[in-house]
């Protein structure tokens, strides 16, 4: 039988857990902009972490592809893009600022 790990031991590893954690429940910059290009391939994305905690972002994305559409529409479509994210808890709140290239 082994001795029971000592307090502070214990409260380390439960740290050391909790952060292995978080680092599977958030999403990067590069994660988002690649969601964003699956449906947007020429998509220009800027990604700005808000809050630092690596799931609240404002985005900037520009492309052809939301040429004719309302600014609703194309914020349905990144939302659609993000999806997954959003459901799973890795992307909790996102502003959008969404452009056609000939608006820049």
């Amino acid at each position: 039988m082994s001795l029971p790990e000592e307090p502070g031991q214990v409260a380390e590893a439960e740290v050391r857990l909790r952060l292995e954690e978080d680092k599977q429940a958030v999403i990067t910059p590069v994660e988002l902009t690649a969601l964003i290009r699956s449906a947007l391939p020429d998509a220009h994305v800027e990604v700005y972490d808000r809050t630092g905690t690596r799931d609240h972002y404002n985005l900037k994305i520009v492309s052809k592809g939301f040429a004719g559409l309302t600014p609703l529409d194309r914020h349905r479509l990144v939302y659609k893009a993000l999806d997954e994210a959003l459901k799973d808890g890795r992307l909790h709140a996102v502003e959008l600022t969404t452009q056609t290239p000939d608006v820049m």
